[in-house]
């Protein structure tokens, strides 16, 4: 068993590799210098199995295992694997038979070298890591700032425009609206309503979003009245002269009026008249 960290290896003698044993020892192990949060080891019967992933689940120890087939992927324990058996050969004399009896257990490092290991990590290496780490954020987020626009929080009641995701021709606007921002997600993403106060059916992200100048937005008080549209009935004319027939929601047929493409504040409402009426995208 190695620490990833320090590289602090232990060996333990095991009479055999059942999974009992196996986890009976690493509970003795960990007992002496406390459970991991990861703990990797490969794809063997003695690792993968039901006692195994039981001592995980109780002990909240995230288990990890190696990709099949590919012991490169688990080389530090490979490696001390290796060393490991050059001290166990080392330590036997050459009484390769009696292993267990002349290794009743062994650290390939000792505690004080363990102790001093770790006060290493803890004063040089891990601040070395931090201040490496804190130098790549900056710097990524430099170039970020240098290229990049960023977006201010939009203000509850604010009126923004919503940019349409396609353009479907050349003279087809970008954005369609206005719309009334109602509140910010804790996501970061925006409800809108629109102009009579309907809440829209998604959310909208700040980058679909540009903020507008009250002064653009049509005012009651001024005697401009807003309508919403229930559906375009017929259309009259053609290019810059075409008007579309409105049915007006909540008023009947004798309400019906004609009005040019510019004063229907969604266009969304045109398209999908000529989608219905000839199966494909209106343009102008």
């Amino acid at each position: 068993m190695v620490d990833i960290c320090t590289r602090f290896c232990l060996l333990r003698p095991l009479k055999d590799k059942r999974a009992a044993t196996v986890v009976f020892e690493l509970v003795k192990v960990f007992s002496d210098f406390g459970y991991p949060t990861k703990l990797g080891m490969d794809n063997g019967s003695e690792m993968k199995n039901m006692i195994m992933k039981l001592l995980c689940e109780s002990m909240h120890i995230d288990q990890r295992l190696i990709t099949p087939y590919k012991a490169s992927s688990n080389g530090t324990s490979e490696r001390w694997v290796q060393s490991a058996k050059l001290a166990i050969a080392k330590s036997v004399e050459g009484a390769g038979h009696q292993w267990d009896l002349f290794t009743p257990g062994k650290n390939v490092m000792s505690y004080e070298q363990l102790i001093e290991r770790i006060d290493v990590m803890s004063d040089v290496v891990f601040p070395a890591i931090m201040d490496k780490t804190n130098a790549y954020v900056d710097n990524m987020k430099d170039k970020f700032d240098k290229y990049k626009n960023i977006v201010k929080d939009f203000e509850k009641g604010a009126p923004v425009m919503v940019r349409f995701p396609t353009l479907k021709g050349s003279l087809t606007p970008s954005y369609m609206g206005p719309y009334t921002i109602v509140r910010k997600t804790k996501g970061g993403s925006y409800v809108l309503s629109d102009e009579t106060g309907l809440l829209m059916d998604r959310d909208y992200t700040p980058s679909e979003l540009k903020a507008i100048s009250q002064d653009n937005i049509l005012n009651e008080d001024d005697g401009n009245h807003i309508y919403e549209i229930e559906g375009i009935l017929d259309h009259r004319g053609t290019g810059s002269n075409i008007e579309y027939k409105i049915r007006w929601k909540g008023y009947s047929q004798e309400e019906d009026s004609w009005l040019r493409p510019e004063m229907i504040t969604h266009e969304h409402i045109i398209q999908q008249y000529w989608r219905r009426k000839l199966g494909k995208d209106y343009k102008p």
